[in-house]
C-alpha cells in the first residue's frame, strides 16, 4: 500500500469511527475504507462491522450514556488499572496493588465532589444560561455547558422547509464550508433534536441548540435541556 493509499485508508477509517453523525455516513466511510484496506484486514473488518452496533458512534449517540460508549469506558478503566497491575504480578501482589488502585480512584472521587461542593467555576461569558448553570452542573459538566455556549457564537440558524408537524433548520458556522448540522423542532412537542445528538449522547445542550436559543431570544436555558 502506497503512502496516500495508507493515509486516505486511516483518514477515512478515523472519519467512519469517531466522525460520522448518521449510520449513512458511517456505512460510506467505512466501505471505502474498506475498498482500499490490505487483503490480510478483510476479514478483521468484516467481524468489526458485524459489532457495528455495540461500538460505532452514529449507533449508540441515541443512548444516553454520559457520553462514553461501552467500549470507551472499557477502556477508560483497563488503563486506570494498568497504572497498577501488570500481568507479572502474583495473585496477592495483583490483589493488594488492585486494592491500592480502588482506594486512589475513590479519593479522586471525593476531591472532585469537594471541589463541585465549595468551588465555583469561572463565569466567562455573563450570559443568563452561564450563570443559571453553574449551580445545577458539576464543574466538569459546567465547562463543556461553557465551551458549547461560546462556540453558539459562530452559528448561524436558518429555516429550510416546515411542515404540519415540525419546522426543519440549517445549523452552520459562518464560514461556508463548514458542516451543516439539522436541527428538527417538533410543533406539537415543541422539543429540538439535533443530528449531533450531543444531547442525546451526553445530556449537555450542543451549540447548535445553543444557537437557536440565541436567534429566538430564549435567554434562560428550557428544563427540557437541562442535563438528565
Amino acid at each position: 500500500m502506497g503512502y496516500f493509499a495508507h493515509h486516505n485508508y486511516y483518514a477515512l477509517f478515523k472519519t467512519a469511527i469517531w466522525e460520522s453523525e448518521t449510520v449513512e455516513e458511517f456505512e460510506k466511510s467505512w466501505h471505502e475504507a474498506l475498498e482500499i484496506s490490505q487483503p490480510s484486514s478483510k476479514e478483521w473488518f468484516k467481524e468489526m462491522y458485524k459489532l457495528r452496533g455495540t461500538w460505532i458512534l452514529a449507533y449508540v449517540k441515541q443512548y444516553f450514556s454520559a457520553g462514553m460508549s461501552s467500549s470507551q469506558r472499557a477502556e477508560s478503566m483497563h488503563a486506570f488499572f494498568k497504572r497498577y497491575c501488570s500481568k507479572s504480578n502474583s495473585l496477592m501482589d495483583f490483589v493488594t496493588r488492585f486494592n491500592r488502585a480502588l482506594v486512589h480512584l475513590r479519593h479522586e472521587e471525593l476531591v472532585a465532589d469537594h471541589g463541585d461542593l465549595n468551588e465555583k467555576p469561572n463565569i466567562k461569558l455573563g450570559k443568563t444560561m452561564e450563570n443559571q448553570m453553574v449551580g445545577m452542573y458539576t464543574k466538569k459538566y459546567f465547562y463543556k455547558f461553557q465551551k458549547e455556549l461560546l462556540e453558539s457564537n459562530s452559528y448561524m440558524v436558518n429555516v429550510t422547509s416546515e411542515d404540519e408537524n415540525c419546522w426543519i433548520y440549517k445549523i452552520q458556522k459562518f464560514d461556508a464550508n463548514s458542516r451543516v448540522r439539522t436541527l428538527v423542532h417538533d410543533k406539537i412537542s415543541n422539543l429540538l433534536k439535533c443530528s449531533c445528538r450531543l444531547f442525546d449522547f451526553e445530556g449537555i445542550s450542543c451549540k447548535h441548540m445553543l444557537a437557536f436559543f440565541r436567534v429566538k431570544q430564549i435567554m434562560q436555558l428550557p428544563k427540557e435541556y437541562i442535563m438528565r
